[in-house]
């Protein structure tokens, strides 16, 4: 279905567009009608003949399948819908080739959005500024004036575009002027007290629903930002009366004031920041309150309860990245649509790694080599399964103390163990709190973790002894399967049915003709794809 609003910005146009605009000095970019990403092609094209550092671009587009396309070029999409987006960051510039059907809208919106400075340059409906027939359009033609915006109608824009159209468009260019800010503290003298909220951190871990628990968290950053944005610009306003000396000029006979008494820094950044421009100022602090809550999302337990640690570790190494991302319920419920569609590959990549680490991986030990039992698989004879008893090379012994001390990596791997046999079982919740038993354990011996027992030994080595035997044998048939070790239609094919060869390889991976009719009759059971393979619980 095509999209009624999408016209791509021929080339000219954007050259026209920018004509004049010294690209130089724009740091940071907002195409909150970004399409296929044609403007944002120039911009970056001109940047990478002309300039050194590339700005900040953020996208917004409405259209799943071109954001798809924006994603694909490496673009940041931030948002989906121009008209309902909100953020703290401070934009040099809007650029768009604006919706023609309601340009109104996304005019005043972007004009709302400049109030306290930057620059918009767009295309809208002529009609938009020609014939101002609602109070939409006349409060914009009026503030289109009052700011000397620069306004050029063009015909015949698109007649010749990629996606042509009659339309007259309206090329508009503004520039508003920084907002100066005045002091709270001299203008508001007469208020000698601030409204504020209490809020109680204890409150996230209250909330039985998650999006409550959600919502509760951006309410929270909103607050925080909107206190600190708050402060930012109460300390410029204060600036000019915060010098450290007020010195006498010999030739002028004028008082002159020099660096600040108080100055300001944000996270762990130098106090150089505090020469750059106040939207500067307040976009680092923004990106760093970013930083914050979404390194809290990610090791908040709610988050990440039924995560494998190959997923949290994904997640984390996005965190520098999502500073340029707004924490708010569109794009936590945008990450966690991603997780839920990365969720099966993380699964069989953790099946997968925790068939290795129990299997072959150790095989060149003379201890460690009895995990598995070699078998002739399909066309090959190096096939292996995992046994019911494993020995793994695991140092957890203090000898001093005589107990239990386990490192965070070696939990890691035993709650992944945990979790993958969770999968295997059909449970969407982690059954077993591997750090607390361990924890609390008193003993080395057999420690029972519901689908296995542990025993650790003073020569560095820990013994696993498999409980669910039906379970191991999910494990050794995914594993063998993903390895190619056994044919295509395993487990679906009556055994009278196969070739001699592809018995060979079920009499030595079952062991009998028997053993396999199990796993034919409970094919459901046994024999798992991504279709069956549970995803996250949210």
């Amino acid at each position: 279905m095509i999209n009624k609003d999408f016209y791509p910005t021929p080339r000219w146009l954007v050259e026209e567009m920018l004509c004049g605009v010294k690209l130089q000095e724009i740091k940071t970019i907002l195409e909150p009608s970004a399409g296929k990403g044609d403007i944002v092609d120039y911009i970056l094209e001109k940047y990478n003949r002309t300039f050194y550092n590339e700005p900040s671009i953020d996208c917004i587009e409405i259209d799943k399948d071109l954001t798809a396309l924006l994603k694909g070029k490496n673009y940041r999409v931030v948002y989906n819908d121009f008209l309902t987006f909100n953020t703290f960051k401070h934009y040099d510039l809007i650029i768009a080739n604006f919706p023609f059907s309601e340009g109104d809208k996304h005019l005043l919106k972007a004009l709302n959005m400049q109030k306290n400075g930057g620059g918009i340059i767009c295309l809208v409906n002529a009609e938009t500024i020609k014939n101002p027939y609602t109070n939409v359009r006349k409060d914009i033609v009026q503030r289109l004036t009052d700011l000397n915006a620069q306004i050029e109608f063009i015909e015949d824009a698109f007649v010749d575009a990629e996606r042509k159209t009659n339309v007259e468009v309206a090329l508009i260019k503004v520039f508003i002027p920084p907002k100066e800010e005045s002091s709270l503290f001299f203008e508001g003298l007469k208020s000698k007290t601030y409204n504020t909220h209490e809020y109680n951190s204890q409150e996230l871990t209250t909330f039985a629903s998650q999006n409550e628990y959600i919502e509760l968290a951006v309410e929270q950053f909103n607050r925080e930002v909107e206190s600190g944005i708050k402060l930012i610009n109460e300390y410029y306003a204060m600036k000019p009366y915060l010098k450290e000396r007020i010195e006498k000029d010999t030739e002028t006979n004028s008082c002159t004031r020099n660096d600040n008494i108080i100055k300001l820094t944000i996270g762990n950044d130098d106090v150089k920041y505090i020469t750059h421009s106040q939207q500067k100022v307040i976009n680092k602090f923004v990106e760093a309150v970013r930083y914050k809550y979404w390194e809290a999302l990610f090791n908040d337990e709610k988050f990440v309860k039924n995560l494998t640690s190959n997923l949290v570790h994904s997640l984390n190494k996005k965190l520098d990245d999502l500073r340029n991302y707004d924490f708010c319920v569109y794009n936590i419920m945008t990450i966690q649509q991603e997780l839920i569609g990365n969720t099966i590959k993380g699964i069989e990549d953790t099946i997968l790694d925790l068939f290795e680490e129990f299997s072959v991986k150790y095989s060149w030990n003379a201890e460690t080599s009895k995990n598995i039992h070699y078998y002739n698989g399909w066309a090959t004879n190096k096939a292996y399964k995992i046994n019911s008893k494993i020995i793994l090379p695991y140092n957890a012994y203090d000898s001093i103390w005589g107990r239990l001390d386990l490192g965070w990596k070696q939990t890691e791997k035993f709650t992944d163990l945990i979790k993958t046999l969770d999968y295997l079982a059909g449970k969407t919740k982690l059954t077993i709190d591997v750090r607390k038993i361990f924890k609390e354990t008193e003993t080395t011996q057999d420690i029972d973790l519901g689908y296995f027992t542990c025993t650790f030994y003073k020569k560095g080595t820990c013994h696993i002894k498999f409980k669910d035997l039906e379970l191991l044998e999910k494990l050794n048939l995914y594993g063998s399967q993903r390895k190619g070790w056994l044919f295509y239609d395993f487990g679906r094919k009556k055994y009278k049915d196969m070739s001699q060869q592809e018995k060979n390889v079920v009499n030595e991976f079952c062991g009998s003709e028997e053993n396999y009719s199990k796993i034919f009759k409970a094919q459901d059971y046994y024999l798992l794809d991504g279709k069956n393979l549970l995803a996250l619980n949210y």
